[in-house]
């Protein structure tokens, strides 16, 4: 039984309101813990803390021990271990974690669609306060015509507020929780160890490094797969409209025979050992839905291609809580 953690007396508090007091914490090796609690309940603050990234408001007794906060990294770690790829994989996750260790980022998603698809590009610019866990956003979409929509959102850590239309309300956006928009994906490894058939490694001119990795396609059919289980035409009811039925006969045969090829996701980590860079794409080939004779019908093929970037544009700004701070105020939030 070795104790890897203890901390004593810690109070952290902010405007007004403690989001972190602990009389004694000791942490054993044989403990499993996990932390959970609403959005700013205070789980980033404790980790913080204890990776002595922000003091505490009283003493400073905290002693670490070879010891990793988020068991979740823990977790990867040793899924990974002794794979086909698992040294490319150990540097992605170095590189997580020195994302995880900023206090605030900006960072830009792109979505982009090749083929018969009505949106062709969608970006979603994002700043995120890691420290008290608010965020602004906004999203811009752009169909194959060139028209372009528009929508911003804030979040306090507790509620989203969107705007839209000239009007600021809340929880009326793309957003369904609190969560930082794909920060996900810059903080989990998004790929299966199974699933990866090969990896390397580039070295860049500006000195960072791109991790590549090639994947079979496997995760991407048992999703299909699963949302085939819940939307089977013989689960609507007799009473539906028999058009309907039809029509979701089709395209469920669709999605039956869709076909994924050349997935494949990349990571770029700078010289600073930080993650700034994630895309991830793949082909999709699936029978095409067309109409003869008043009726839809599967004949030949389509193709389209999809993919997601995610750029890291600056972290540890002082410009970034600063335009956070400007959305909430035309959000009417008082901060």
């Amino acid at each position: 039984m070795e104790l890897i953690l203890k901390a004593k007396d810690i109070r952290v508090e902010f405007k007004g309101r403690d989001v972190l007091d602990i009389d004694n914490l000791e942490v054993y090796d044989y403990d499993r813990i996990g932390l959970v609690g609403a959005n700013g309940a205070g789980k980033t603050t404790n980790g913080i803390v204890m990776r002595d990234r922000r003091s505490p408001m009283d003493k400073k007794s905290v002693r670490a021990v070879a010891v990793t906060i988020f068991s979740g990294v823990l977790f990867l770690e040793s899924m990974f271990a002794g794979g086909v790829a698992s040294e490319e994989t150990g540097k992605v996750l170095d590189g997580m974690r020195g994302l995880r260790r900023v206090n605030n980022v900006h960072y830009l998603v792109t979505n982009s669609y090749s083929g018969s698809q009505d949106i062709v590009q969608q970006t979603q610019e994002i700043w995120a306060d890691l420290l008290d866990e608010t965020w602004a956003a906004e999203y811009k979409n752009t169909d194959a015509d060139g028209a372009m929509t528009f929508l911003k959102e804030f979040c306090d850590g507790v509620t989203v507020n969107s705007y839209q239309a000239g009007v600021w309300s809340q929880w009326d956006g793309y957003s369904t929780t609190t969560d930082i928009p794909n920060y996900q994906a810059l903080t989990n490894p998004g790929y299966r160890e199974e699933d990866v058939v090969s990896a390397e490694c580039v070295d860049l001119d500006d000195g960072a490094t791109q991790i590549i990795f090639s994947l079979s396609g496997q995760q991407l059919k048992e999703k299909r797969d699963q949302a085939l289980d819940l939307i089977e035409p013989a689960g609507m009811e007799e009473q539906d409209d028999t058009e309907q039925m039809d029509k979701m006969s089709v395209y469920y045969e669709q999605y039956q025979k869709t076909g994924y090829q050349n997935e494949q996701i990349a990571y770029t980590i700078n010289k600073s050992g930080v993650l700034t860079g994630m895309e991830y794409s793949f082909d999709v080939k699936r029978p095409k839905v067309v109409i003869k004779g008043g009726e839809q019908k599967l004949e030949g093929e389509e193709e389209y291609a999809m993919g997601v970037k995610i750029e890291v544009l600056s972290y540890n700004q002082a410009n970034i809580p600063k335009v956070i701070r400007k959305c909430a105020a035309d959000a009417g939030y008082d901060r």
